[in-house]
């Protein structure tokens, strides 16, 4: 099964948005849906995001209470935007930033490079966010598709070992 959105778009007063994107099971079969492991070892997904910059700026300090704090807001927005530009994550065209995400074969990607989402907890510019390693014993989507098992059950405590 396969779904397509063509285009999303919508005009505000900072420039038009636009999305589009796709999600597919390749080779999905019954036994699949009861392995969501499975599942997303044959998830096909991806979206190609543009958005005015200056909307998303706008939309960063919109709570606000204060005028510091929408500076302080919009401030932080350009910090983390350098950090991902600078990355190459996100990229800056004519007013638009602009990515293209994918999901296939168990892998994360943002304009072509590997990306983890659990490394942006620490910002943008922390470390990278394609440097925060799998958890241990997670198991590969290569090693789900071949069937291999994810790892092996933890040996009960001895005796010795429980004191």
């Amino acid at each position: 099964p396969e779904f397509m959105i063509d285009r999303i778009s919508f005009k505000s007063p900072q420039g038009e948005a636009r999305v589009s994107g796709h999600v597919k099971l390749e080779d999905a079969n019954p036994e699949d849906l009861g392995n969501p492991m499975m599942m997303l070892a044959k998830l096909d997904a991806g979206a190609d995001l543009e958005l005015p910059e200056a909307m998303l700026a706008e939309m960063s300090a919109a709570k606000a209470q204060s005028e510091e704090e929408k500076q302080m807001q919009r401030q932080m927005f350009t910090a983390q935007l350098e950090g991902l530009t600078g990355e190459g994550y996100v990229k800056r065209e004519g007013g638009l930033l602009k990515a293209k995400i994918a999901f296939t074969n168990g892998q994360l990607t943002v304009n072509g490079k590997p990306f983890n989402p659990m490394a942006m907890g620490g910002g943008a510019g922390a470390g990278g966010a394609g440097d925060m390693p799998m958890p241990e014993g997670m198991p590969s989507a290569e090693s789900i598709m071949e069937g291999e098992p994810a790892g092996q059950p933890a040996e009960p405590l001895g005796e010795q070992q429980r004191q």
